[in-house]
């Protein structure tokens, strides 16, 4: 009797959800991204399906390359953001003593691979210090600046899973992502492509895919070059890129 009570108790308290967090550090905002997967025990690897919700959310309007000069400006940045983050996580019932096994990623992108090494690496320690301190799950590696053909991957990840189509081949789609310092575009060839080709394994399958990532071709950057190419004269409506006051583009 007395097990029975204590195993209906255990699974009371069993936790429901887990949580990660990853932030999308772009040329143009830094985004935070929450997700909740179904708990799973230590040790146990699955294909999981993560779930998120649009108020899980937030966005500041600044990419963290804007602290080329002042670095340690990075942890006063990034904080809002990490406070925001734990209280919706809070709200979802969840103690804050499991936020130590909630794991938190930041990925940077084509804003910080455009900036030479001795700029680029003084950011990335003041990031490190920001997101250890934080009361989530972080390691070393867990915050790096990524490259182009790796965000390329990404982007068609998530768009062919959320079409349905990540093993489908021929059938899945093709991706241009276009960004603010950079473009990306990816697709599974017809034929082999040996320059830019990107093996991937996924769910014990293997994906044969390509990748190219054209730095300097992104929206931003493409809208400075033609600002400078422009005749001043010409200039009285503002080209429509970010940074302009024209700009008022919402985020897809």
């Amino acid at each position: 009797m007395l097990a029975a009570v204590f195993c209906q108790a255990k699974t009371l308290v069993e936790p429901t959800w887990d949580f990660g967090l990853a932030f999308d550090a772009g040329s143009t905002g830094t985004r935070l991204y929450i997700y909740r997967w179904h708990h799973q025990d230590t040790g146990k690897r699955k294909f999981i399906r993560p779930e998120t919700k649009p108020e899980w959310t937030k966005k500041l309007e600044q990419g963290i390359a804007h602290f080329a000069r002042e670095p340690e400006g990075i942890g006063h940045f990034l904080q809002p953001l990490l406070h925001w983050a734990e209280q919706v996580i809070q709200s979802q019932g969840v103690e804050r003593s499991r936020f130590q096994n909630f794991p938190i990623y930041l990925k940077a992108t084509a804003g910080m691979r455009l900036l030479p090494y001795h700029l680029r690496d003084p950011i990335m320690v003041e990031v490190r210090k920001t997101l250890a301190r934080s009361p989530f799950f972080f390691e070393h590696d867990m915050a790096r600046v990524i490259s182009g053909e790796e965000e390329g991957i990404y982007g068609w990840l998530t768009v062919n899973y959320f079409k349905g189509t990540l093993f489908d081949g021929r059938d899945s789609y093709g991706v241009v992502d276009l960004g603010g310092d950079s473009v990306e575009i990816s697709f599974c060839p017809v034929h082999d492509v040996l320059d830019d080709f990107f093996p991937l394994r996924l769910k014990g399958k293997n994906i044969r895919m390509y990748t190219h990532s054209f730095l300097g071709f992104g929206v931003k950057e493409v809208g400075e070059v033609l600002q400078s190419m422009w005749p001043l004269k010409l200039m009285s409506i503002p080209l429509p890129f970010p940074g302009s006051p024209a700009f008022e583009a919402k985020d897809l």
